[in-house]
């Protein structure tokens, strides 16, 4: 049955209850024809070993677009796991839940809208001029900067953590100058990339005790914004 006389029921009988077995269809023929080329077949377990989530989005699966061999994919439900670096989809199919993880080989990047704070993600898979081999990075929403924040996860251990360790998230951060990106992780290696420049945007950070490290990229994006609003 053709996808177009499958919607065709649909607006028919939605109203006799069967919308949402129409709707179901459907997913079923979007997710296993047109976008069976997006997975690899790798069936996602997480076993949860570590406190805290190794998922770029912890506490919730963002409905997301995604482009893969150069197509557009909407309304896909994923997560990232930034520890594994691994882009795993979401299915529901007939109440069952499944969880697949996509090859890298093709996907290029994906984008969200934040349900907590109605704020766009936009990421790319991609390799940046100046770095080795491709890594997920979200891109700032800046007007000419061009700035990509790196997603981290890493394992730490505490005497003052139970268990076998916690997950916690760091950030890299990569300033576009000329054809090269440049990575940095403090106010000093910002300010000394932006050169001359740099003098009104350390008194913005200093005046307004943004703090510029690993833990903070919502501040790096604020004090670029400064920058972009004084040249």
């Amino acid at each position: 049955m053709s996808l177009r006389l499958i919607i065709l029921l649909c607006l028919v009988y939605s109203q006799f209850s069967f919308s949402q077995n129409c709707q179901d269809e459907i997913s079923r023929i979007l997710f296993h024809n047109d976008a069976e080329d997006i997975m690899n077949g790798t069936k996602w377990i997480y076993v949860k070993v570590y406190r805290g989530s190794p998922l770029l989005v912890e506490k919730y699966w963002p409905k997301s677009d995604i482009s893969y061999r150069g197509k557009q994919y909407t309304g896909i439900v994923l997560n990232y796991n930034v520890y594994n670096n691994e882009l795993i989809i979401y299915h529901a199919e007939k109440g069952r839940e499944k969880y697949v993880v996509v090859s890298s080989d093709f996907f290029s990047g994906f984008s969200f809208q934040d349900t907590v704070w109605n704020r766009i993600h936009n990421f790319e898979y991609t390799e940046l001029p100046g770095t080795r081999g491709k890594s997920l990075y979200e891109k700032a929403d800046l007007n000419n900067t061009k700035l990509y924040i790196k997603p981290i996860k890493k394992i730490e251990t505490r005497s003052s953590i139970k268990g076998p360790g916690e997950f916690i998230n760091y950030y890299e951060y990569y300033l576009g100058a000329g054809n090269q990106f440049h990575v940095f992780h403090s106010k000093k290696q910002l300010i000394k990339l932006l050169g001359t420049h740099g003098i009104e945007l350390s008194r913005f950070i200093r005046k307004n005790k943004l703090k510029i490290n690993p833990s903070n990229p919502e501040n790096v994006i604020a004090a670029l914004r400064c920058f972009e609003a004084s040249y």
